[in-house]
């Protein structure tokens, strides 16, 4: 895996927060407010294909030409996890970043912060498993 550019990585955006797949030229509408030609989101959609960050998750006949639909091939999750190590993060840094994460999030009620630490202490057992 690589860093993104910022045109790559605003595509990704686009479609890790649709709910459904898109075709280039939707992704390219949905990037035109962001100022991003249609040419700069064409490429950056060719080269998150061929590095595989991109699937083809089917074909969609518009008019007389079928156009690809994508979806992402990595979460976001995912991603940020990477760009996390790739900047040194490690897992000793780990607590840090749950802590700050937190702090960040404030207005976070008692329920939801209640829900985070179940869903930590979820995977802390699922490692623990694992290590046995």
């Amino acid at each position: 895996m690589r860093k993104l550019t910022k045109g790559e990585y605003k595509v990704m955006e686009c479609l890790w927060n649709s709910e459904e797949e898109m075709n280039s030229n939707e992704i390219a509408e949905a990037l035109l407010n962001d100022k991003f030609s249609k040419p700069s989101v064409y490429k950056a959609i060719q080269s998150l294909e061929k590095e595989g960050f991109l699937t083809i998750s089917s074909l969609e006949l518009i008019g007389k030409i079928y156009a690809r639909n994508f979806v992402p091939a990595i979460s976001r999750d995912d991603y940020l996890a990477f760009e996390l190590k790739d900047k040194g993060a490690n897992l000793a840094s780990m607590k840090n970043i749950y802590v700050a994460m937190l702090g960040m999030e404030k207005k976070k009620d008692k329920e939801e912060r209640e829900a985070l630490i179940n869903d930590l202490q979820e995977i802390i057992n699922s490692i623990r498993k694992r290590e046995k």
